[in-house]
């Protein structure tokens, strides 16, 4: 069985998840599996054909976005002699790409029993919930019934997978599932489609799973789409979760507002049993476009669910939706403002996308909004429809706006301060500046599909003008990201420089000496400021050489006419460097500062005024470079 290794952008590049589906199929199987996850276990063309040679059925689990990749997949499986399957979401949704040649079976919905006993060789036509070619005709059986107790379901064959491979912002990651399906059925969502009714796990049954998992995790994913929707049986596991000493592990979880609202008290024992993210649904900015995507909940509850989240010291990861069916610009830049006022500390936005299956593709066809009916581009972080008051090109311009909002320098260095002063968050600082690394690599990645892929799919289709608008947004937003850690880094190098050159001085008995520190302190802060700026410009031209590939450069200034125009590397952190030196000098010739150099405050002080101004010099020198001239 098969996880396909095509990445869907944006969500993907973060986390790394277990395919928990495939175990539990495989927990089913009688003769011998074996599961390839291709997202994080890399094999060769040829080792793959080699095991595709040697298996009977091949099943793969696919999204709408990976169909295009598990399709070509089929082709390689059956040219081997290899029967294919086609599970997960996509498949249940569309079964008709039974069609496709390289497909020989689909399982729809729950797929646990139908793909065992097609293995076992039942006849195809007595199976439910399997779909097969018959005279060049798909024929669906009838679907087959869900399983009625969770509890009953074998364990996970968690020895077919290396979980070593599995991580979020660096840290090793795992994953259970405690539930299937929604209660709710919001018009974007898949879940109703593939499950018929919620049902869940008991509190014990959690327990005994969690136990399984390695204690050298860090963080372990509740994947259920509502895990808190009986609010008591995630009371009773959180209370199993402290008693048997499992509450080391940093858990995750989905929950609606109103859930959190109504059930302050077990948010308490979420936060005791070491529940440290919840990912709460938002989604828009006005009732009106809630009550339109049937979410049935009450916005005004948002900042309360908030406010309970921030007091237990739980992280916040919300979501929202850009381009509501009837959301003019104004009601999207209204939710971005919204999100940004909220004390939240991630912001996830996806551009309204309708899924096949979906009410929502249902009403986008009927009213003729689809513009992009190719499964494989398809994701939710690009658009593929457009809606009564915003076209294509508004969608994409909006979710780079609101992504560059929430994420620019000052807007982080505010969630930093928030952290810093609240004892229950401090935790999440912590974390965040360990796993900066990996942070700066989700952001970079990021940056090259909204600044290369997206992009070229534009020109692609024909719209060069528009791309070109579009093209500068992406630049701007990143260029200023770039110049805001560039500025830091230098400022805060510029303050150690002259902290440490006045602190020798200070030791040598120089302290007293104005005219000596005017000139030593500023070429030791200009040299210091120099070298760090130089440093991180040559990481930074480095990871742009690999996240932006010359050739896809050449064709973007090809097709755009425009070419990449920046001041040489020297000048710029020659201007930066300067800046920083004129900074210590003026911090120098203040009357309070030039005596006393002795004291800490006044190199405090002297310190900060050059951190200001190589800050201040870097940022507004990246920021107004000239980004284009005309090729």
């Amino acid at each position: 069985m098969v996880n396909p290794a095509k990445q869907v952008p944006v969500l993907d590049y973060g986390m790394r998840y277990p395919p928990l589906g495939l175990l539990s199929v495989a927990s089913f199987v009688e003769t011998q599996v074996e599961v390839l996850d291709l997202k994080a276990h890399s094999i060769t063309d040829q080792g793959l054909l080699q095991k595709f040679s040697k298996a009977d059925f091949v099943g793969f689990t696919t999204l709408t976005p990976s169909i295009d990749s598990v399709l070509e997949l089929c082709q390689k499986a059956k040219k081997q002699g290899a029967r294919t399957v086609l599970g997960g979401v996509h498949p249940t949704l569309v079964p008709d790409v039974v069609l496709h040649p390289a497909v020989d079976y689909v399982v729809r919905g729950e797929g646990e029993v139908t793909f065992a006993e097609l293995v076992s060789g039942d006849d195809p036509s007595s199976i439910e919930g399997l779909t097969y070619k018959k005279d060049g005709k798909a024929v669906h059986n009838q679907d087959r019934p869900e399983i009625p107790n969770l509890d009953d379901l074998p364990p996970l064959r968690r020895d077919l997978l290396d979980f070593g491979k599995y991580a979020a912002w660096g840290m090793k990651l795992d994953a259970i599932s405690t539930s299937r399906g929604c209660r709710f059925k919001c018009i974007f969502c898949c879940v109703p489609c593939m499950w018929k009714r919620y049902r869940c796990k008991s509190p014990e049954r959690v327990v005994e799973e969690v136990r399984r998992i390695s204690k050298d995790t860090r963080i372990v994913a509740i994947v259920d789409d509502d895990f808190c929707h009986d609010m008591e049986r995630v009371g009773s596991i959180c209370d199993l979760l402290v008693q048997e000493r499992l509450d080391h592990f940093h858990y995750s979880c989905f929950a609606r507002i109103d859930e959190v609202v109504k059930y302050p008290h077990v948010v308490e024992k979420m936060a005791e049993a070491g529940i440290r993210t919840v990912f709460i649904g938002i989604e828009a900015g006005s009732q009106r476009s809630l009550d339109e995507m049937k979410k049935r909940t009450d916005l005004s509850l948002a900042d309360e669910a908030i406010r309970i989240l921030n007091r237990n010291g739980i992280a916040i990861w919300a979501s929202h939706i850009i381009g509501n069916l009837s959301d003019t610009k104004q009601d999207v830049l209204d939710m971005i403002e919204q999100s940004i006022r909220r004390p939240i500390d991630t912001a996830q936005y996806t551009i309204v996308t309708p899924n096949p299956g979906t009410e929502l593709y249902k009403i986008a066809e009927e009213k003729g909004l689809i513009d992009d009916c190719n499964f494989a581009d398809y994701c939710e972080c690009e658009p593929h429809m457009h809606t009564e008051h915003l076209s294509r090109l508004d969608l994409m311009e909006l979710i780079v706006l609101a992504y560059y909002r929430f994420n620019n320098g000052l807007a982080t260095l505010k969630r930093f301060f928030r952290w810093a002063f609240s004892r229950r968050k401090r935790w999440l600082l912590r974390l965040t500046l360990k796993g900066w690394g990996e942070q700066a690599k989700y952001h970079q990645r990021n940056a090259q599909y909204f600044f290369t892929e997206l992009y070229e799919q534009f020109v692609q289709s024909g719209e060069k003008q528009l791309s070109r608008e579009f093209r500068r947004l992406v630049l701007r937003s990143f260029f200023r990201q770039y110049s805001f850690l560039n500025g830091l880094i230098a400022g805060i190098s510029a303050l150690v420089g002259v902290a440490l050159i006045a602190g020798i001085l200070r030791l040598v008995g120089a302290g007293a000496d104005t005219i000596g520190n005017a000139v030593v302190l500023p070429v030791g802060a200009l040299v210091v400021s120099f070298l760090s700026t130089s440093a991180f410009a040559r990481k930074a031209d480095a990871d742009s050489r690999k996240s932006f590939p010359t050739e896809a450069s050449a064709r973007w200034s090809r097709s755009t006419k425009m070419e990449p125009c920046d001041r040489p590397r020297f000048l710029r952190n020659l201007i930066v460097s300067v800046a920083c030196a004129a900074g210590a000098v003026l911090a120098i010739l203040l009357p309070r500062s030039a005596a006393p150099l002795r004291t800490f405050p006044a190199i405090l002080v002297c310190s900060l005024i050059a951190f200001l101004s190589a800050f201040f010099a870097s940022y507004w020198e990246l920021s107004t470079a000239k980004l284009f001239q005309k090729g």
